[in-house]
């Protein structure tokens, strides 16, 4: 394994652990879900890289739960403000209104999340998309928080797609 890779997980796991001690981020993180994987990788491009693939089989689209009120408004909000934009973009645009609701680790690691967004072609993790649609999910209100998170990070799986798509 690379040295890049190797710290890139070691980021994302510090990260992941950050949060779950927290109890910010999203409650049910779309890094580790699997459901719909099959279908949702069968949704990447013709041709894609093995990073690409994986990245759908994480990231599959949401859905919104017909028991959360507000959770189909969120989800769609959550990709109408990350729709063809970079994560980068989405940490320059938004991240002085997140800030105070980040803890200190999430935001040692997000200042770095240029430097994750140079490495996705190669990690299946997609850290820097993780970052920024931290960013965005720390703007809105905790109920309907993960939903948001969930479209933008899906957003931004379809911009990857088209950075890493064969041509």
């Amino acid at each position: 394994m690379s040295r890049t890779v190797a710290l890139s997980t070691l980021a994302a796991g510090l990260f992941l652990l950050a949060m779950a001690a927290d109890g910010c981020g999203s409650e049910t993180s779309p890094a580790t879900e699997t459901q719909g994987g099959g279908a949702a990788e069968r949704q990447a491009p013709k041709g894609a890289s093995p990073v690409l693939r994986a990245v759908y089989r994480q990231f599959p689209a949401p859905e919104a739960d017909p028991q959360v009120s507000g959770s189909a408004a969120a989800i769609k909000a959550g990709e109408r403000a990350c729709k063809g934009k970079a994560p980068l973009q989405v940490k320059q645009e938004l991240f002085a209104v997140a800030k105070s609701n980040l803890v200190p680790e999430q935001v040692k690691l997000i200042a770095r999340i240029e430097s994750f967004e140079k490495s996705s072609a190669k990690d299946p993790s997609f850290t820097a998309g993780q970052l920024a649609a931290d960013v965005y999910e720390a703007t809105l209100p905790k109920a309907t928080g993960q939903y948001g998170y969930q479209g933008c990070i899906y957003a931004l799986v379809r911009g990857l797609e088209h950075r890493l798509a064969p041509r």
